[in-house]
């Protein structure tokens, strides 16, 4: 071993000038399997390999590198590992552009069929894009399909797709009072009136409501402590309680009871789509498709991209961004700042966001919507069902 170690270092055409130029070659495989022989020289190849001249004029070539092909590092040339292998192949679609993109993957397998293209996926909406694979949130205005002749017997002003077969002309029954909930303007006989009452009580509280076209609201935040039929809604304080929660629940606003005068109280969804019913009977808390036609009606009736402006109360409006985010309030909805609790049972944003459920589920989560201090408008997203929000109720349809 002395020998071959010492013939290594001297009859090498490049000198080995460390212990890791030493270490590179294996003087014990060297000497099993060429026995017999001694190194004549050690060459230095310009890719980096290195050349072994025995003494029976046989060649041999070291090539350093991973010489494992589960890792991305492999060199299918190496046949000495340097331990340079670390990273382990995982095969997939690497494009992003593809809709089978797998972002921890770091070889392509040819995997990648199908470009991405962005745009409204669900056909519930009049955006929707049959060539869309991929949703971009663009879905905004749910289809609605009616008569839209402004003409007919039967125009729905809310109506998004017309269908005229359904339209219908002539002599017209219908409400002519414009104060009505049921007013139809082609009217030419008049018929019952429908009309939106003024004050609904539940649980000793009077709420005051409001007509906004053909759909009547409560014009304050709900604040009942009790179910339709009686039943007591717990009120979780706890943030630890709150945070495994899977029933109805209510809770004040940092559970301060003075806050229920002004913003009313917060209820998780679990309390909005309890089989008791959160609102009062004949009332419901809206779906997602009823908070749509609200911000469809006063968009059209001038407020399109201000539709949260209008639905904010005159006061009680504010943030760090703007000292006045107050709203007009066009409708009487008088839409108030009362902040959220958070599933973990945290208290947020009083005095500058407003947050109310609707009834209706989105995959695991539920849709409401929310206004702020500083944007006009009225956002629409989804949530985990143990968010506390606040609470309108709109009168069951005829």
């Amino acid at each position: 071993m002395r020998f071959l170690l010492s013939v290594l270092m001297l009859t090498a055409s490049v000198p080995l000038l460390s212990q890791d130029d030493c270490d590179l070659f294996n003087i014990q495989e060297l000497s099993a399997a060429y026995l017999n022989f001694t190194v004549d020289s050690i060459i230095l190849q310009p890719d980096g390999s290195y050349k072994v001249h025995l003494s029976n004029g046989t060649t041999y070539t070291f090539v350093q590198g991973c010489t494992d092909p589960a890792y991305t590092e492999y060199d299918s040339s190496a046949n000495t590992d340097d331990g340079s292998c670390s990273t382990l192949v995982v095969e997939g679609c690497t494009i992003s552009a593809f809709t089978e993109y797998n972002a921890s993957a770091n070889t392509n397998d040819g995997s990648c069929s199908t470009l991405v293209v962005e745009g409204c996926t669900d056909p519930a909406y009049t955006e929707y894009n049959a060539s869309a694979n991929t949703d971009d949130g663009s879905c905004s205005t749910l289809v609605v399909v009616g008569c839209t002749d402004p003409f007919a017997c039967n125009f729905n002003a809310q109506a998004t797709v017309n269908f005229s077969a359904l339209c219908t002309f002539g002599d017209c029954d219908g409400c002519n009072d414009p104060d009505a909930m049921n007013y139809n303007p082609t009217s030419t006989n008049d018929a019952a009136c429908e009309y939106c009452v003024d004050l609904i009580a539940m649980d000793g509280y009077s709420y005051s409501t409001i007509q906004i076209g053909d759909q009547c609201w409560f014009a304050e935040n709900l604040r009942t402590t009790v179910y339709a039929d009686g039943t007591p809604i717990p009120e979780v304080t706890d943030d630890t309680a709150w945070e495994g929660l899977s029933t109805g629940a209510r809770c004040d606003y940092y559970n301060d009871a003075s806050n229920v005068a002004t913003y009313g109280r917060m209820y998780n969804w679990y309390a909005a789509t309890d089989a008791a019913e959160l609102c009062p009977t004949g009332w419901h808390v809206p779906t997602d498709e009823e908070w749509t036609a609200l911000e469809t009606y006063v968009g059209a009736n001038g407020h399109s991209g201000t539709e949260g402006t209008a639905l904010k109360s005159t006061s009680g409006w504010y943030s760090l961004i703007v000292e006045n985010g107050n709203g007009t309030d066009d409708f009487g909805f008088s839409a108030l700042p009362g902040g959220f609790r958070t599933n973990f049972g945290d208290f947020y944003d009083d005095g500058d966001y407003g947050y109310w459920w609707s009834s209706s589920p989105s995959s695991g989560l539920a849709w409401y919507r929310y206004l702020n201090a500083y944007n006009p408008v009225i956002f629409r997203t989804n949530h985990v069902p143990r968010f506390g929000f606040s609470v309108r109720c709109l009168r069951d349809a005829d």
